[in-house]
């Protein structure tokens, strides 16, 4: 159950441009693109997003720069075209003050499988993996 102040918020990942829609979200919780698994809000997010809220049903939008929105013409999720632009986000600001930066020298582990845990290499034969799985032992 959502708090008082937490929003649903449409995030388009500035990696990947693929929309994400975030039911609940509170300022400050770290959430990843579904698609390519990059943070997708962090303290930097007013340098390369526009915040938009819908004025019929409250949603709020981080849209990359780049994307076009019309006032009076471009639709919300709810059929509304009440889609306001929020001078001097809001939510970029909130987050700039809750300090949660990328790490700037953080490289990702290139052996790293979401898959998968551990480094042992996969069988060959398909049907072991099932022969083998501990929870039917």
């Amino acid at each position: 159950m959502p708090s008082d102040d937490s929003f649903d918020l449409l995030v388009q990942c500035g990696a990947c441009h693929i929309e994400n829609l975030l039911s609940g979200y509170r300022p400050g919780h770290i959430r990843v693109c579904n698609q390519c698994r990059e943070r997708l809000v962090d303290s930097c997010i007013g340098e390369t997003h526009r915040e938009y809220c819908c004025g019929d049903c409250g949603l709020r939008m981080l849209l990359l720069n780049e994307t076009p929105v019309n006032a009076g013409q471009s639709e919300c999720r709810c059929g509304g075209r009440q889609i306001l632009i929020l001078e001097d986000s809001p939510l970029a600001t909130q987050e700039k003050a809750l300090g949660h930066p990328l790490p700037e020298n953080e490289e990702p582990d290139e052996d790293f499988d979401w898959c998968r845990s551990g480094s042992e290499a996969p069988s060959e034969d398909y049907n072991e993996l099932f022969d083998n799985d501990p929870g039917m032992q």
